[in-house]
């Protein structure tokens, strides 16, 4: 809600990310929350590269949004509005940027001025980025105060050479655990169908030709891809081969709407190759969901504050055998693991957690 009459802003946030949509993480788990949160911090967000956000995202009146796409003229102008209307009204100010290339584009447009206000979140692993990505990492890190890496395994394998120059801390990712909560309380699985549920974007390293092979070899199973991307034909078309009838492809959905999806569902899995944090098997979690992921270091690292909360599998054979498991119990001891899931995750990876470390990092403690 809009700040009310007795209420002055005292600081200023402004969220600047490349994409505007259901799940961006950059505006539903920063601008929007923290909007929701925090009535004397003004949220502005700026969109770059895209002109415009997707059209089924809602930006509430009391966020700023600012489409700028790759003009660095109207860049420019716009950051140099913000910065003078938060020096006239006293407002602290902070740029948080989350991609790299935004970090750069951000910079040639502003020629550096603001480097002291920039906090840049790594939302990915360093060492899994192909070769481009690196480079636009390793000019960004140089143009930044601070800079953040999603969890421990994403700290961990951040060039050395840059947490020994720069100011680089980790902050696990969080969820909004009320927001699970409402959107899962009347939810209702289906009683004819075991639903698998992987949310993730059709891309390479998210690994979904895996993910339809183990639903090939199960029965009574039935995946639900969430999400889009440029493999999404080239999946439809080896889904209707190796697993017809099998695979739902649900689409891109609202955020509240995934929520509501995992709820229904019966398991999470996941056969990402890599992450930064995984946000959306800590969704699962949070929305009571027993999960079999990818056995990489990003997803043990969940589990060694979620012991036991889920398995991990390597092949598609320990994918199948994982989750034949999980299909061979009772309902109430199905529901007894997803109720620890959800107890675990909320009380570890909550997104209050995590926005008391970030606002520690901006210098912001009350």
């Amino acid at each position: 809600m809009p700040v009310s009459d007795e209420v002055k802003y005292k600081r200023c946030l402004i969220t600047v990310t490349d994409e505007l949509d259901p799940t961006s993480m950059p505006f539903s788990e920063f601008a929007l929350f923290r909007s929701k949160r925090f009535e004397t911090e003004k949220q502005i967000v700026l969109l770059l590269f895209d002109k415009a956000p997707d059209k089924s995202v809602n930006v509430p009146e009391n966020i700023e949004l600012h489409c700028i796409g790759k003009n660095v003229f109207k860049l420019n102008k716009t950051v140099k509005k913000i910065v003078e209307d938060c020096k006239r009204d006293g407002l602290e100010f902070l740029f948080h940027i989350h991609e790299a290339k935004s970090v750069i584009l951000f910079d040639m447009a502003t020629f550096g001025r603001y480097k002291k206000h920039i906090v840049y979140t790594v939302h990915s692993t360093y060492k899994n980025y192909p070769l481009k990505n690196k480079l636009l990492c390793n000019i960004a890190v140089r143009r930044c105060d601070r800079m953040v890496c999603v969890g421990e395994t994403s700290y961990k394998y951040f060039p050395k050479k840059f947490k020994q120059k720069y100011k680089v801390f980790a902050i696990q990712n969080g969820i909004d655990t009320e927001r699970t909560a409402r959107c899962g309380k009347n939810a209702v699985k289906s009683k004819d169908k075991f639903v698998m549920v992987y949310v993730a974007r059709f891309v390479p390293l998210k690994m979904h030709f895996k993910a339809i092979d183990v639903a090939a070899r199960l029965e009574n199973a039935e995946l639900h891809l969430i999400g889009k991307g440029p493999l999404e034909e080239q999946l439809k078309r080896y889904a209707d081969t190796v697993a017809k009838g099998k695979v739902v492809f649900v689409g891109a959905l609202t955020r509240d709407d995934v929520y509501k999806h995992l709820s229904e569902s019966d398991l999470y899995i996941s056969t990402s190759s890599y992450e930064g944090m995984p946000l959306s098997l800590l969704e699962a979690l949070s929305c009571a969901l027993p999960c079999v992921v990818s056995d990489i270091e990003q997803h043990r690292e969940v589990l060694e504050k979620c012991p036991g909360d889920f398995k991990v599998a390597l092949t598609v054979g320990d994918f199948v055998n994982a989750i034949k498991e999980i299909q061979n119990m009772s309902e109430k001891e199905r529901k007894k693991l997803g109720e620890k899931c959800r107890v675990d995750a909320n009380e570890h990876f909550s997104v209050e957690k995590m926005h008391e470390k970030y606002d520690a990092v901006y210098g912001w403690r009350e």
